[in-house]
């Protein structure tokens, strides 16, 4: 029997049914509540741990996240790449005096270290009585010459107060001063521009790397530079020369320009050597990797070898075997820095000092032998 269903249809487009909150309206105002406490961000992990910590099916994440991107809190998902925060809820619903963060970042804040993950978080909690409101912009402009044109599209994209510039090149930095945009440097070979300058002192660090390889007998001495800087290059030359030490440039410290094949291809050059290097200096993750295949490759070993001292906060570092002999960077007194510094410039104020460095804290481990 086939019934006529018409008769019994109500419409209801003239009616205002209440519809009680979903679990994805509830997930999506839990993002928002972690995002709005800078709990979240500035990049969000991938959806499996996430889903996970939230305890909902990815397909109930997938749809909460949806809601936040049409709100413009979030990127939309991108192969390879994290969603990233965009605004907080504070920062969208406030009045409009609020300031603007633009951070321009080597690589996309996924890519980069868990230390610099965590500085950026500390920073934007370092600025939230001021309901600051981060834009991230991630180019690989540190190694144009003439970056102008990309950069000032990049800036012309939006409204932003105040432009901080991760591992800034000096023709980025450059860039800034002629446009005359406020901007502050953190970290980068950008330390000679007039921009005032946040970092770790790496010149200590390595003056302090290189004591303690050589307290340990250690003469043949490489520290492979991530970037070109004179000025390094010379505090190398002055600790090795104190400690009677010849110093020759292409061997001691040869420039890898922030390249994994040029590192591995210098690397593989130096242990070829008849007289390869007994000892490493080397900065992050990245560079550590890249050392530790083409020690496999060469059927070296740690600290018997090769001994190794790395600079740059990983937890990553806690699982390598033997111990690794590194630095660690306090991120959250760099980001109490950095906030005084942008506070200072948002108030039309110049900063205090216009260059800060840091300490780094030096942890022993068992990566560095000593020679007889």
């Amino acid at each position: 029997m086939k019934f006529d269903t018409s008769k019994y249809l109500v419409s209801t487009m003239s009616m205002q049914v209440p519809r009680p909150d979903t679990l994805v309206e509830k997930t999506a105002a839990a993002l928002r509540a972690a995002i709005g406490e800078r709990r979240l961000g500035p990049s969000l992990p991938g959806e499996p741990r996430l889903a996970h910590e939230l305890g909902v099916s990815r397909r109930t994440l997938r749809s909460a996240l949806e809601i936040l991107t049409s709100e413009g809190l979030i990127s939309q998902a991108g192969r390879g790449t994290a969603r990233m925060v965009l605004a907080t809820p504070d920062a969208r619903n406030h009045n409009a005096s609020a300031p603007v963060i633009g951070v321009i970042l080597p690589r996309p804040i996924d890519e980069l270290s868990p230390g610099t993950q965590d500085l950026m978080r500390d920073l934007a909690e370092a600025l939230s009585p001021e309901h600051a409101e981060f834009v991230y912009h991630h180019s690989s402009v540190a190694h144009l010459s003439k970056p102008e044109k990309h950069l000032q599209a990049v800036v012309d994209e939006r409204r932003v107060d105040l432009w901080l510039l991760y591992e800034a090149s000096l023709p980025v930095a450059h860039f800034f001063e002629i446009s005359q945009i406020p901007a502050v440097v953190c970290g980068g070979p950008a330390f000679n521009s007039t921009l005032p300058y946040c970092a770790f002192d790496g010149m200590a660090t390595l003056r302090h790397a290189i004591g303690v390889l050589s307290r340990a007998g250690h003469t043949r001495i490489i520290a492979p530079l991530r970037y070109d800087r004179p000025s390094r290059v010379e505090a190398l030359r002055d600790e090795l020369k104190k400690r009677h030490i010849d110093f020759i440039e292409e061997y001691h410290c040869p420039v890898w320009n922030n390249d994994p094949n040029t590192l591995r291809q210098l690397l593989r050059r130096l242990f070829d050597l008849s007289h390869r290097p007994t000892a490493i200096i080397l900065n992050g993750l990245d560079a550590l990797i890249v050392l530790y295949s083409t020690l496999l490759e060469k059927g070296l070993t740690v600290p018997n070898d090769i001994s190794i001292i790395v600079s740059g906060s990983d937890p990553t570092f806690e699982h390598f075997s033997p111990r690794l002999n590194h630095y660690t960077t306090p991120h959250k007194k760099l980001a109490q820095v950095l906030a005084k510094m942008i506070r200072a410039i948002l108030r039309g104020q110049a900063p205090k000092n216009r260059q800060e460095v840091l300490l780094m804290d030096y942890l022993k481990g068992e990566s560095v032998k000593t020679i007889n």
